[in-house]
């Protein structure tokens, strides 16, 4: 399973790559494929983005992020970007296949599964190069909890934690109202789908 899970990034990206062809070359055969980088649009849509995650250490999880538009014709004059908020919900799980003994070997421990309720906070900038292209980037932290479960007294103790928060990602557009989002973040590659609200 472990395996599976180590190869899933680069089999999700290829997904990815093929289905961004697909909705590319159609659009090179029309107007859809002129450049929008420098229309300067305003954007006023929230987003609500679904996306599954496999994770860099041998883990999946799944993550839910609503997009606020704060800046809706970006920092840039003469650009097609924008600046949002994104907030959101992820829940990651690992599996955790080791023993853990002591340096005498008296005692031992089995593996543990190990998993993580996290709630990001994030600046997300959008540029908008064609009609079917959108690329960004994000940045901000996570606020998170996990669970433990103490085998020794039995009793499950929460451990919080604030990590960095980072992606860079693109979406295809098949849709006024719906893409495909992929990124590379900081704990994984994401897949999912993004619906304009």
């Amino acid at each position: 399973m472990s395996r599976l899970v180590s190869k899933l990034p680069a089999l999700l990206l290829v997904s990815v790559m093929t289905a961004g062809m697909a909705a590319l070359v159609p659009a090179r055969r029309s107007e859809a494929a002129d450049l929008i980088i420098k229309n300067d649009d305003v954007h006023k849509r929230w987003d609500l983005a679904i996306m599954g995650q496999a994770l860099w250490w041998g883990g999946v999880g799944g993550t839910l992020r609503l997009g606020i538009p704060v800046a809706p014709k970006g920092f840039i004059p003469g650009i097609n970007d924008q600046v949002k908020i994104e907030l959101g919900f992820s829940f990651q799980h690992w599996w955790m296949r080791h023993n853990y003994c002591d340096p005498h070997w008296e005692w031992c421990t089995g593996g543990y599964d190990f998993h993580r309720f996290a709630f990001p906070v994030r600046l997300r900038w959008d540029f908008y190069i064609l009609p079917v292209l959108t690329v960004y980037a994000t940045v901000g932290v996570e606020f998170g909890f996990i669970p433990d479960h103490d085998i020794w007294d039995d009793r499950v103790y929460y451990y919080g934690l604030i990590t960095f928060a980072g992606s860079a990602g693109v979406l295809v557009n098949f849709h006024e109202r719906v893409s495909l989002r992929a990124e590379f973040a900081h704990s994984g590659f994401n897949l999912g789908i993004e619906f304009k609200l």
